[in-house]
């Protein structure tokens, strides 16, 4: 209870002010911006982050709660300008202030594109982007893992385009976190557990468009290194056409949506009906040409070989031919033998007369 003083001045307790003084911050100071420079941080091991902002004159106490933390992309170092949004409040055991971080952002995009290209380039030297280490996709695959996330559009695109353009081909969830700090973490096991299935051909890395804080897990080195290390073939197929990840550079194959790595992986089921039909017609071809040049041939032969009855003919009529000229070789005999005959008869009536 309170207890008036001399003056009838009402006393109250400590925990009193400082429980007055949180309700006044949190009222007045509740869902603002502030920015700053980070000067100390501590990740505790509850998963609390504790740490200090600065600007040129002042600094402030934050505190960030894991259950707020948990979907940060990154986490904050000394140095790092950044801008943050929260309540001013009270820790009332120490009566100090401080200021409760809801969000956390980057100082503009900056300090993240530096980082992309200063990774960007060094995987670049070191040979991962090399078109000579993209491993070849099957022509015709059977099995494929999907690594993303178990909800949203990207599955069911992917799905959905396939089940149209190659409905025998077996599509297996992978699932992964693809947004938030530990995302890297879950998207290198998934590639880890599909590289120890053998009936997979290749591997799909998908999720939809996001800004670049949305999409930074997938410019993460521990995540391109371990598609780099992949035996599967891998196509990465992230966020909108516009929008390059360093998973891009390093995957074997980037499209430019999930429908999109849908429809190219699957462009040889579909197309082939066309190819059967064309290969098809080839054949036909092929044996129509061999018909007509073995009848041709045959043709050829026919006339080189005559028909046995028109041989029959031909040796009948030399027959003939050999009978009739036996016939007159006789029949000379029998007139030269006259001739003879009458010859003789002839001398013999002139001697006599002699």
């Amino acid at each position: 209870m309170n207890q008036p003083t001399s003056n009838n001045q009402e006393i109250i307790s400590v925990s009193e002010v400082n429980s007055l003084a949180k309700g006044i911050l949190e009222r007045d100071l509740s869902n603002i911006w502030i920015q700053g420079e980070i000067s100390s941080f501590t990740a505790h091991s509850s998963g609390h982050w504790y740490f200090t902002i600065k600007d040129k004159n002042s600094s402030l106490s934050c505190v960030m709660f894991k259950f707020e933390n948990q979907n940060i992309l990154f986490e904050p170092k000394v140095g790092d300008e950044l801008i943050l949004n929260g309540n001013v409040g009270i820790y009332a055991p120490t009566g100090k202030y401080q200021f409760n971080v809801k969000h956390i952002e980057v100082f503009g995009e900056g300090a993240l594109l530096k980082a992309y290209e200063e990774l960007k380039k060094k995987l670049e030297y070191e040979g991962l982007f090399e078109a000579s280490n993209k491993k070849d996709f099957p022509t015709m695959p059977k099995s494929i893992a999907v690594i993303t996330s178990e909800t949203g559009a990207v599955l069911r695109d992917i799905v959905t385009v396939l089940r149209r353009r190659s409905p025998t081909l077996v599509v297996t969830l992978i699932e992964s976190q693809v947004q938030g700090r530990d995302a890297d973490k879950f998207i290198v096991q998934a590639i880890k557990t599909a590289n120890k299935r053998k009936d997979f051909d290749l591997i799909i890395l998908a999720r939809g468009g996001g800004s670049i804080e949305d999409l930074w897990c997938f410019n993460m080195e521990s995540v391109a290194r371990e598609i780099f290390k992949s035996r599967l073939p891998i196509v990465s197929a992230i966020g909108h056409e516009t929008d390059f990840t360093i998973s891009d550079f390093v995957a074997d194959l980037r499209a430019p949506t999930p429908s999109a790595a849908a429809e190219l992986i699957s462009e040889n089921h579909f197309n082939l009906p066309d190819s059967l039909e064309r290969i098809t017609n080839e054949i036909i071809k092929i044996i129509s040409n061999k018909i007509n040049y073995i009848d041709d041939n045959v043709k050829n032969l026919l006339k080189l070989i005559r028909h046995p009855g028109d041989k029959l003919r031909e040796t009948t009529q030399q027959i003939d031919n050999y009978e009739m000229r036996i016939k007159n070789s006789l029949m000379n005999l029998i007139l030269k033998k006259q001739r003879f005959r009458a010859r003789d008869i002839h001398l013999k009536i002139l001697l006599s007369s002699n």
